[in-house]
């Protein structure tokens, strides 16, 4: 019996070791290659602004890359300004454009311009929590206030509506202070904008629309494009060029497109476009052997990403930073990306083939462009 017990204990001692072997074995084991430097990702201020984090995500990283220390800039400005930009929006429209806190990332573009910006630090914020579920109320009162003063004849309202329309604002949202002092510096949100160096005229849109001309400005491809605004159409395996020349060149990028679960390997952070279920890959039937490599991905054709491409401007999507590049056990690349809307710098790894097939439109600086896509755009 003793030998029994005594030949037993180097079999148990091997099976353990084969078994914690194989539990911490990695199907990708990804390493990052390429990393540009970004400012903390934080959580949603209202339910609805997932864009305002991109937009601002990509204005800190650029703060950054001009060699100036990381900084914290506020979403709620831009979220406030939003409301004030689409106030003449719906006169200009006459009551078409909706008044809510939906817009898209390039719209930060817009509201920079004409609002500027500052740190978060520097934003009154009201006595209510950012993502309260009263902004139907808010919303409510705004678009009651607009459309009063739409229907009067001209004339019967004095601009003091104005005062009625950001007196609700700040009561729900909070409001910047009108002067600051940063780093012993004073400014206003518009003169602290022009000191960051940022060039709203440096930024493009990309999309892919195989039905319309390359090279051409077609309307962003988003169901909250409330402003028509534009973006370069180009072929979709551009769009991957374009990305991986603004991480070499030390931009990020902003990515608007699809993430279904059913893609997205959540062990390792990965989104792919698998040829099988994932769990046929993780669990595989009894008698078959479990390989520890990189899922098998289909190859998207042009017809795949086209068909996918027209339902994106049906839904609310989701948005990425993309902050560099990483590497599978096979040295297969992917690019990585910070998701934005909420806290913590979780990081998720995009294959080629799930870029082609889920990217609705991306946003980045236009020195990170390809030479020949900067020629074709006459940039």
């Amino acid at each position: 019996m003793r030998k029994l017990i005594i030949y037993a204990i180097p079999i148990f001692l091997v099976l353990s070791f084969t078994s914690m072997a194989q539990a911490q074995e990695k199907f990708y084991d990804l390493s990052i290659i390429k990393q540009i430097k970004t400012s903390s990702t934080k959580d949603l201020q209202r339910p609805a602004s997932c864009w305002s984090n991109a937009g601002i995500a990509l204005l800190e990283a650029e703060w950054i890359k001009s060699g100036k220390p990381e900084i914290d800039l506020s979403e709620m400005h831009f979220i406030r300004a939003a409301y004030q930009l689409k106030a003449d929006a719906y006169f200009n429209s006459k009551g078409a454009v909706r008044i809510d806190e939906k817009l898209i990332a390039p719209d930060v573009l817009a509201l920079l311009d004409k609002y500027g910006m500052v740190p978060e630090e520097m934003f009154m914020k009201s006595e209510q929590k950012p993502t309260d579920a009263r902004s139907g109320e808010m919303d409510a009162i705004l678009r009651g206030t607009l459309q009063m003063v739409m229907e009067k004849q001209e004339g019967d309202f004095s601009e003091r509506w104005q005062n009625t329309y950001n007196a609700a604002l700040s009561r729900y949202l909070g409001e910047p202070r009108y002067k600051f002092s940063y780093n012993n510096t004073e400014y206003d949100a518009k003169t602290f904008a022009e000191s960051s160096g940022i060039k709203t005229s440096d930024f493009v849109i990309l999309t892919s629309d195989s039905r319309s001309k390359p090279n051409e400005k077609i309307e962003v491809p988003a169901k909250n494009n409330w402003n028509k605004s534009l973006a370069f159409n180009v072929l979709s395996d551009q769009i991957q060029n374009a990305m991986r020349g603004s991480i070499n060149a030390g931009h990020t990028i902003v990515w608007y497109g699809n993430l279904p679960v059913e893609m997205i390997y959540a062990e390792e952070n990965v989104a792919l476009v698998p040829m099988e279920k994932l769990e046929n890959f993780t669990n595989p039937a009894e008698g078959e052997e479990k390989s520890f490599a990189p899922f098998p991905e289909k190859e998207i054709s042009d017809a795949e990403r086209q068909m996918a491409y027209e339902t994106m401007t049906k839904k609310d999507l989701d948005y990425l930073l993309i902050v560099g590049l990483s590497q599978d056990k096979l040295e297969n690349q992917y690019f990585t990306a910070l998701k934005v809307c909420e806290t913590g710098n979780k990081i998720l790894h995009l294959t080629p083939s799930f870029v082609k097939l889920n990217t609705g439109f991306i946003l980045m600086n236009k020195n990170g462009l390809p030479k020949d896509l900067k020629t074709e755009f006459g940039l």
